[in-house]
């Protein structure tokens, strides 16, 4: 998997068509159903649509840390360690999955009238994307000729030949980790277009039509829809460039409401996993999900000492598990490797991690 510095990159081959339809299955195979498939066996109670829509999180949040973890003890093989982390936690959870088929209980695909509500949502985001694709400068599979789209190919290239999840001081790469693995076998420009200008607006519109759900089931189609009107999915990704600033924001809503629902062993082990995938994603979308929780238990006039020492448990989970990235942040910051014809951005060189969260945070504004 990680390749030596005078071997070439075999996954940077020509994108096309072809590349971004396989590096869509490589991502529904690494990127979604390790997820989908933990999550169904430990928490099956919950709908489809909430299962689905934080499984992105929950593969991330497995096969970074996995990663980060064999980096921090010494082993330049993080590639090597995700994976089989992914394919263990997959075949795990489909054990149980079966067993309790066997035993009569309900399947990992049951209350599918849940997704049934977001399917035309689905469909016309999805036709958007097919439309910004085909209209686009950069084409079918190639990452969009900008700073952003150009450094995140960097970074993933990096990966694939050194497997060093925690370069470049700590920067998170939680999504280039699995765009590493599917690049191995399309391409990496495939591998990033696809989480990062297709995923992005897809989940957006998941986890916000489940987070609405907990208000009215009937708000769960007019919520997807509203999501479908943001303009930046996926118009602004295809033309300006692929950031993972935008997958942590459109997970933001389904990690919330796994925070928000963890009751139970099963539920808080979710919440931790999806926490530490979204900080792996982007650090500082992890405090817009907290303040989604806070407000939501304010909105809703719960009792606020329960959930927020689950949300304490769970935030120590998702903390322990990405610790490896916590110290590297706080020793110095997120450092991004040089964008062609941009100057080198030090997130948090001036004081660790607190300026690396404010900076990042104000950055848009």
């Amino acid at each position: 998997m990680a390749l030596r510095h005078d071997e070439p990159v075999g996954a940077m081959g020509e994108p096309s068509a072809a590349t971004l339809a396989a590096a869509a299955l490589g991502w529904l195979v690494l990127g979604l159903l390790p997820g989908w498939l933990v999550t169904s066996a430990v928490t099956p109670a919950r709908s489809a649509l909430d299962r689905l829509a934080v499984a992105p999180a929950v593969s991330i949040g497995l096969a970074y840390p996995a990663g980060a973890w064999a980096n921090r003890l010494g082993f330049a093989v993080a590639l090597q360690v995700a994976l089989a982390v992914l394919l263990l936690a997959s075949i795990g959870a489909g054990a149980v999955l079966l067993r309790r088929r066997r035993e009569g209980a309900a399947g990992p695909l049951h209350d599918r009238g849940t997704l049934t509500a977001v399917r035309f949502p689905l469909l016309l985001v999805t036709l958007l994307w097919l439309v910004a694709m085909a209209t686009s400068e950069a084409g079918w599979g190639l990452v969009a000729p900008n700073s952003d789209g150009n450094t995140h190919g960097l970074l993933t290239v990096s990966l694939l030949q050194h497997g060093e999840v925690l370069g470049f001081g700590g920067y998170p790469l939680g999504v280039h980790v699995v765009a590493a693995l599917v690049g191995v076998v399309t391409s990496v420009p495939s591998a990033l277009v696809v989480p990062l200008t297709l995923l992005g607006p897809v989940w957006a519109v998941l986890g916000v039509a489940a987070f609405a759900g907990r208000i009215s089931r009937t708000m769960v189609p007019w919520a997807a829809f509203a999501a479908c009107a943001v303009p930046y999915f996926p118009f602004g990704q295809v033309i300006w460039g692929p950031v993972p600033l935008v997958v942590a924001v459109a997970l933001v809503p389904a990690v919330a409401l796994a925070v928000l629902d963890a009751s139970g062993r099963g539920a808080l082990l979710v919440a931790a996993v999806s926490v530490a995938g979204l900080l792996a994603i982007h650090v500082t979308e992890a405090l817009v999900a907290g303040l989604l929780v806070v407000l939501a238990l304010v909105s809703a006039r719960r009792l606020l000492w329960a959930p927020l020492l689950r949300g304490l448990l769970v935030a120590l989970g998702a903390l322990l598990l990405t610790w490896p990235l916590v110290v590297e942040l706080l020793r110095g910051g997120a450092v991004r490797p040089p964008d062609p014809g941009a100057p080198v951005e030090d997130a948090g060189a001036a004081g660790g991690l607190a300026l690396a969260v404010v900076t990042n945070f104000l950055r848009p504004f």
